[in-house]
Formats: structure tokens, C-alpha cells, sequence
């Protein structure tokens, strides 16, 4: 029996905002779940008294994940449950109630950690689609659709980015197109998730590679070409950059630990 089982579900509702749920249940011993760099913002919400561990410190309450540079590991311990809500990049910003800034990053309100410690029982004893249910209902009562269009030019943008990751010049034609200069779309970009929208594109490059290395027998060169980059070195000084290592040895860390064997994992890991 695999050590972890992770159940996704695309959210009905608010699907514009929600990328999707998901839920991670370890059995008999406790796992390491490694969390790449990603655009995606991850709300996590340990279901056992134990928590769950990233880098070193436990936590037992809602925690954000943002826009991340550099991967991590998410200790989970055994017979435990995380649920998490996956958000586009964008995704924070439409809801009042859910979220606040603190020193410039976004933890859960005190309506969110009530409405957890509340219903933390039901969580951990239901299945994830009625806790999907659940939060959604919740989410849609904190979503404001003002705010959403506040952000509209960020948001084009990156979504965007993720339809044509393999564009050469995107940021110049989507500032020519939308008529709206790089410093107004950097300005933006650093006030919805703090990073410049080439670090943001560069982003979305390096996932989709990561996608096409899970699910497919393209070599390095296919890779580098298809998602964006100029040749095979670029690739793998971007991947590097990313991920700390380099594709090869990022693929023989994948098969000595055995992470990411399952369908369901790689389907959740990826872009």
C-alpha cells in the first residue's frame, strides 16, 4: 500500500478563482509530500492533532502557501488528513473575510480560523466532497466581485501566461495588446503576489517543464523547446534555479524516494 493517497476535486462554483481542492490522507507512517515552486497559492488545513510540519515549525491552524520560489517539504504524519484549497495566483485577492496581510503576506483571518476550529470534527469524519461543499459555501460568502476587478489586468495576464507559456515575447505583446506599459503591469504583479511578471512568466515555464517530465518520455532537449525555453542549458539553468538541482538528478530523486508514483499525486504535483 502507498504511503499517501491525494483526492482532487474541481470545484463546481468559483471555479474562476479555485483551481481546485484537494485532500492527502497518509496510513501507517508518516510522509514527506514535496511542494515545488509554484504560482498556485495553496490554503492548507491539517485535520490531525499532530499538524502537519514545514520547515520545522508545526503547524495546527490554517496556513497559506503563496507564490513559492523554492521548493519544501510538507511533513504529514501518519494516519493524518490535510485538506487545502488550490487557488490560481490571483486567487486571494477577491475575498474579504478569508484573508489578511501581514507584513506583506497573506494569512488566514480570524473568520477563517473560527469557521475551522469550528468544523475541524467534520472535516476530519467526512468525505472531502462534503468538506468541499462546505468551504465553498463559506468561500462564496467572503468573495467580493469588486475586488476581483480591481485586479483584472493581472489577471489577464496571467492567464495569459498559462494558455501561451511558450511565447518568446509575451510580456511585450500582452503590454502592446492591452495597451498598458511594463511598469503599470510590474506594479500590479508586485501587489497581488509579490514577484515581477518575468519572474512570474519564468515561473509558469519552469511548472509546465515539471509537467511534461511526470507525464511524458520527451527527452531534456523536447522539453526545453516545448515549454519556452531557447535550448537545453537554459532549461537547466532555470530548473535548477527552481528546484535546487538539476532535471537528472531531480529524476533520480523522484525514483530512489519513490515520490510521485502514483497517478493521483503527479496529476496533483504538476502545472
Amino acid at each position: 500500500m502507498y504511503p499517501l493517497s491525494i483526492t482532487t476535486y474541481k470545484p463546481t462554483e468559483i471555479s474562476h478563482v479555485v483551481e481546485r481542492m484537494w485532500i492527502a490522507e497518509t496510513n501507517r507512517s508518516d510522509f514527506n509530500l514535496l511542494m515545488l515552486s509554484t504560482h498556485f497559492i495553496n490554503v492548507l488545513f491539517p485535520l490531525d492533532a499532530n499538524g502537519i510540519t514545514i520547515d520545522g515549525n508545526t503547524y495546527h491552524k490554517p496556513i497559506i502557501k503563496g507564490t513559492v520560489l523554492k521548493p519544501f517539504i510538507m511533513k504529514i504524519p501518519a494516519h493524518s488528513k490535510v485538506f487545502a484549497i488550490r487557488l490560481y495566483a490571483y486567487g486571494l485577492y477577491p475575498f474579504r473575510d478569508a484573508f489578511n496581510m501581514v507584513n506583506g503576506k497573506a494569512v488566514a483571518s480570524e473568520t477563517l480560523e473560527n469557521f475551522f476550529e469550528e468544523h475541524k470534527s467534520i472535516f476530519f469524519s467526512q468525505e472531502a466532497k462534503d468538506i468541499e461543499s462546505l468551504i465553498t459555501t463559506t468561500l462564496q460568502d467572503c468573495y467580493v466581485p469588486e475586488l476581483e476587478k480591481k485586479i483584472a489586468l493581472f489577471k489577464n495576464y496571467y492567464l495569459q501566461l498559462l494558455e501561451e507559456p511558450c511565447c518568446t515575447d509575451l510580456i511585450s505583446c500582452f503590454c502592446r495588446d492591452n495597451d498598458v506599459n511594463y511598469i503599470n503591469l510590474n506594479r500590479i504583479c508586485n501587489k497581488v503576489i509579490g514577484i515581477t511578471p518575468k519572474k512570474l512568466e519564468r515561473l509558469i515555464k519552469y511548472r509546465k517543464a515539471v509537467d511534461f517530465m511526470l507525464k511524458t518520455d520527451m527527452n531534456f532537449t523536447d522539453i526545453a523547446l516545448n515549454a519556452g525555453y531557447f535550448d537545453q542549458p537554459h532549461f537547466v539553468k532555470e530548473f535548477k534555479h527552481f528546484t535546487n538541482s538539476t532535471p537528472s538528478e531531480f529524476i533520480k530523486f523522484l525514483k530512489e524516494e519513490q515520490v510521485y508514483t502514483t497517478k493521483e499525486v503527479t496529476d496533483f504535483s504538476t502545472f
